[in-house]
């Protein structure tokens, strides 16, 4: 029996495999500025997330051995992002955060060689695209709050972050801000209201904005490439 056969929304899942993914990604990027309405609804949206990123990433890993060590690193990430909620301990942050941006890291290049190796245009390959647009800006998003845990001050936050705040809770709201810094930079809209100031955070910075453009310029230009040669084949077969 095929997993299609197996359960409907499997089979769903199976025919677009980067649909759940891709919704996934738009509800963590919606969620990302209201992260500090409780540990309970983090850590909720978290597990949610991570379900779905795992069931995906079982369709498009290329070898076994690579979706063994993407779920472990993945839900190790995950698990200690939950405690760190739980028990607000700076040390588990961190951690969590390097585990997670392996994992988003692995996942991008699975996700990117599978839409690479396609060799005709579908919906399923311009979500895969889309996806990989997405975990770019968490992929730069835990870099900056990496950059910013190593060396405090690397970006200008004061003016965003609430006084008082223990070093943990402190952390959870920089990680908001900095999501929200790396989005904007991925984007190029650039407001201005959050600055990287230490010579890392502005290399970080200057190599997302050129990621960011090249990446679509690239894609852009591949699709419609591909999308002309699937014109030419079709008129030549009638």
């Amino acid at each position: 029996m095929s997993i299609r056969d197996a359960s409907p929304t499997l089979g769903a899942i199976a025919r677009a495999p980067f649909l759940a993914l891709l919704l996934s990604l738009l509800t963590l990027f919606l969620l990302s500025p209201f992260s500090g309405m409780g540990y309970l609804f983090r850590a909720g949206v978290a597990l949610a997330a991570t379900a779905v990123v795992f069931s995906t990433l079982r369709l498009v890993a290329m070898h076994r051995r690579w979706l063994v060590v993407g779920v472990l690193v993945g839900l190790s990430g995950s698990l200690l992002k939950v405690s760190n909620e739980l028990w607000q301990a700076a040390v588990l942050f961190a951690v969590s955060d390097i585990l997670l941006l392996f994992f988003l890291l692995l996942l991008s290049v699975m996700i990117l060689a599978h839409v690479l190796r396609s060799p005709r245009i579908t919906m399923d390959s311009v979500m895969g695209a889309a996806c990989v647009y997405l975990l770019m800006g968490f992929i730069w998003a835990k870099l900056f709050i990496l950059v910013e845990w190593l060396v405090p001050g690397s970006f200008d936050l004061s003016p965003l972050i609430p006084e008082g705040l223990d070093r943990a809770s402190r952390a959870t709201a920089e990680s908001g801000q900095l999501t929200y810094l790396s989005f904007i930079t991925l984007t190029t809209v650039g407001y201005g209201d959050l600055t990287p100031i230490k010579p890392a955070a502005q290399m970080l910075s200057m190599l997302e904005g050129l990621a960011g453009q090249l990446y679509v310029a690239i894609m852009i230009a591949r699709m419609v490439a591909l999308q002309v040669a699937q014109n030419i084949t079709g008129r030549n077969n009638m």
